[in-house]
């Protein structure tokens, strides 16, 4: 199966509240280059679960305007501070087997995605991967479970 994993595009630095932090012009420029990169080098999984987070739904918005034929739903768990391990059970609770051959992928934040990421890579975490605004990576695994991710590829807006 391919996990990939999108983190936001750079946001405002302040808002009324961090869930209403909107994506600055530069973030959503970003997001446009590295969505550019992975349409060309990747089978995309179609379905995406996405932080309710409003800079990440816009960044969920420029990849569905980018890449026709996506299925978008909003997962209450994507968001900053949720523990990697809590997201990893729930994730692997409701994985079907059609998601399972086509992929998933989940936008979302800091620390959650990183440390998401050096759990099923490396098997623990903290660890010495960080994803930054506008980044993405796809991941190959066989089971969603701690070290068992092999990276595949990591894309950045540079």
């Amino acid at each position: 199966m391919r996990l990939v994993l999108f983190r936001h595009g750079e946001a405002e630095s302040y808002a009324e509240s961090d869930s209403s932090r909107q994506l600055t012009k530069s973030g959503s420029t970003d997001n446009h280059k590295v969505i550019a990169k992975l349409r060309d080098s990747l089978d995309i999984p179609r379905e995406i679960l996405c932080s309710p987070y409003l800079r990440a739904q816009q960044t969920a918005t420029d990849l569905i305007s980018a890449i026709p034929g996506l299925r978008f739903q909003e997962f209450e768990l994507l968001v900053p501070h949720t523990k990697c391990t809590q997201l990893l059970s729930s994730l692997a609770e409701r994985l079907e087997a059609e998601v399972a051959k086509s992929g998933l992928m989940l936008v979302g934040h800091n620390p959650l995605l990183s440390d998401l990421l050096c759990l099923l890579v490396d098997g623990q975490t903290p660890a010495d991967r960080y994803l930054g605004t506008s980044n993405i990576v796809s991941l190959r695994l066989e089971v969603m479970a701690p070290g068992c991710a092999e990276l595949e590829s990591w894309f950045t807006p540079d």
